[in-house]
């Protein structure tokens, strides 16, 4: 059996071994959830760390990585452990009320994502200005609202998505998530669990570093928890996708009519001499 299986095979055992509460159903007002297990204490808030810090004067994007607009070219990552987060969640450690590329998360959103009162796949109270459709992965391509110089090589669609130093380049990226028989759609708008900078697992052939969420890899936000019938705890399957390869469901509303273009990205790219 290859290494990967007996990983993928290791993270399932440790799963049964920790019963996750069943999907709720429609919940009523008073009702309450655990969800991911959380560290005692606080090493700090990491989207505090991640607003400050110094500034990148410049970046320079490997011009050997790259992808060809096709979700062809970005593997799967198998057997992670996801863990349910939401826009607005406040607790013992690292809080959501703003996320690692913007500072006013619930505001942008409309609101906080309740992971308990819910009308669809929405929260009950507002419909949100943003997709309810979000995840979360250990890795940040910006510290004090600067792009990070590695951004650039360890990013695969760096290029393409470059607008300058001052915007992110994985803030909205799609990812396609499984459960079993079900697939969702969801974009990448924050940073974790725990990690900001495990590029080898979230662009590469890596692993989850291992955490007190049992290695969690991935949060996920109540939309796709709902769509996917997971628990608080659970197994999943991702990729990166291109918005292109996006199918229709529930999260469509939230596709941009016109995406940007990619000149647009390489005009930025020559103001800074590459």
């Amino acid at each position: 059996m290859a290494k990967g299986d007996w990983l993928v095979l290791l993270g399932s055992l440790v799963l049964v071994l920790i019963p996750a509460p069943a999907y709720p159903g429609e919940p009523t007002n008073g009702d309450y959830a655990a969800f991911a297990i959380r560290p005692e204490g606080s090493c700090g808030d990491v989207k505090t760390r991640l607003w400050s810090g110094v500034n990148v004067v410049a970046v320079a994007p490997d011009l050997s990585i790259g992808c060809d607009e096709s979700s062809s070219c970005y593997a799967w990552k198998m057997g992670i452990v996801s863990t349910v987060f939401w826009i607005g969640e406040t607790g013992s450690g690292t809080t959501n009320t703003r996320s690692a590329w913007d500072r006013n998360w619930v505001s942008s959103y409309s609101g906080v994502d309740d992971p308990v009162r819910r009308r669809g796949y929405g929260p009950a109270g507002f419909r949100p200005l943003e997709n309810p459709f979000y995840v979360a992965l250990p890795y940040c391509d910006m510290r004090a609202g600067r792009l990070k110089p590695e951004a650039a090589k360890v990013v695969p669609w760096f290029i393409e998505r470059f607008r300058g130093l001052d915007s992110s380049v994985c803030k909205g990226h799609w990812l396609e998530i499984r459960h079993g028989v079900k697939t969702c759609y969801a974009q990448w708008e924050d940073v974790g669990p725990f990690c900001t900078d495990s590029a080898g697992y979230v662009f590469g052939d890596g692993r989850p570093l291992p955490n007190v969420n049992h290695g969690a890899g991935i949060d996920v936000s109540p939309a796709v928890r709902d769509y996917l019938g997971l628990g608080s705890l659970d197994m999943v399957d991702w990729r990166f996708v291109e918005q292109a390869d996006v199918l229709a469901g529930p999260w469509s509303s939230y596709l941009p009519m016109v995406e940007c273009s990619r000149s647009s990205g390489n005009s930025a790219l020559k103001d800074l001499g590459f």
